[in-house]
């Protein structure tokens, strides 16, 4: 992605309803919004996984 001028501006993070979030920005600056619905189970392991990577980010850009 940072090969074609995106980079990531914000999460992952699994919401409550095992959605889970990850922002980019392209060149212009534009922020899109990725989602990926998971089943619960996967949601879980994967709240794991963001955490355990040290990668977790709790709020979207631009919040606080």
């Amino acid at each position: 992605m940072r090969e074609r001028g995106l980079e990531r501006v914000g999460g992952p993070r699994v919401r409550d309803d095992y959605v889970e979030q990850i922002y980019i920005a392209d060149p212009d600056g534009h922020v899109i919004e990725l989602l990926c619905q998971h089943t619960p189970e996967a949601g879980h392991a994967r709240r794991i996984e963001i955490f355990d990577l040290g990668i977790a980010v709790p709020v979207a850009p631009g919040t606080r």
